[in-house]
């Protein structure tokens, strides 16, 4: 079955514990993921966020729901703590195959990337520039034609015009990790995956709803 809105959605609970096994997708489609070497560390304003350690870390969603359109949004809030051994994704959707999407760090944790396979080609937009240690909000979407990176609810990059179709991915959704030997350095929350690009003013719109939950007292 193919899902029509949102695919998955990382639940934001008070209520977890530091060794739970599970992430819980609280979309409809309750694709739940498995956690390895993941743990939990809860915020002073009382969410938990899922703790990565850069060697074995990981979350698997087995199957994941797929999308059925050539649009897409892909969010999550994270803290990289320090550098990794390679380039890591935050989030990846198959995304060494066709119908990939994945939001990329650099691996010396100073740029995050929008990468997205269209046609069977790898695209992008530019690396914008982090810094490890801080706390953002960021976004990636697919409209057809453009990459667009946000963080903090800003429009940050903008790719070249790659208009074109992503495919559909057929495996898994995974947090932490590539699917296969690259791990975060970091924390990760609120991980959200749509089948559409949701615009500007909505991604400003939950940047400012969610930032006391991750920003206050940290």
């Amino acid at each position: 079955m193919k899902s029509n809105g949102i695919i998955f959605k990382q639940e934001l609970s008070t209520n977890l514990s530091p060794d739970d096994a599970t992430t819980v997708d609280i979309s409809r489609y309750q694709n739940n993921g498995v956690n390895t070497n993941v743990s939990y560390t809860q915020l002073p304003s009382g969410v938990w966020v899922a703790e990565f350690n850069d060697s074995s870390s990981k979350v698997l969603i087995t199957q994941g729901e797929q999308y059925t359109s050539d649009y897409i949004t892909m969010e999550c809030w994270f803290k990289a703590t320090a550098p990794s051994a390679a380039n890591v994704e935050l989030i990846d959707y198959e995304g060494w195959q066709a119908g990939g999407v994945k939001i990329e760090i650099a691996r010396d944790a100073s740029t995050i990337t929008a990468i997205i396979d269209v046609d069977g080609t790898e695209r992008s937009t530019s690396g914008q520039a982090i810094t490890w240690g801080t706390i953002y909000y960021v976004v990636i979407t697919y409209d057809g034609n453009y990459i667009r990176l946000y963080l903090d609810g800003v429009i940050a990059k903008t790719s070249s015009n790659y208009a074109g179709t992503i495919g559909t991915p057929t495996k898994n959704l995974n947090l932490g990790w590539d699917g296969a030997s690259r791990w975060y350095n970091g924390w990760l929350a609120r991980a959200l995956l749509y089948n559409y690009a949701l615009s500007a003013g909505a991604i400003l719109n939950n940047y400012e709803k969610t930032k006391q939950l991750f920003r206050s007292g940290n």
